[in-house]
């Protein structure tokens, strides 16, 4: 397999967040939670503490599944720079 790559500059209190594929693919009747979600979710909580972010994500990808589990792995990790 062939991966971009790519380089950004990060300062200091910078923050960075990843997720696996199972984050934006969990669904409910057929609908992905969606990297749109994601990326609105992101905007609309970008002044939240990063545990906070991410505590918060975990709930509403739980929420919009209904709390039914996920069918693919999910991991999310957020990093500041320091």
């Amino acid at each position: 397999a062939k991966y971009a790559e790519d380089y950004i500059q990060l300062n200091c209190q910078d923050e960075i967040i990843l997720y696996t594929d199972g984050v934006v693919e969990a669904a409910m009747n057929e609908e992905e939670y969606s990297e749109a979600r994601l990326l609105s979710f992101l905007e609309t909580h970008r002044n939240d503490d990063l545990p906070q972010m991410i505590d918060g994500l975990i709930e509403s990808v739980q929420n919009f599944t209904d709390h039914k589990g996920m069918e693919d792995d999910v991991c999310l990790i957020g990093l500041r720079v320091q």
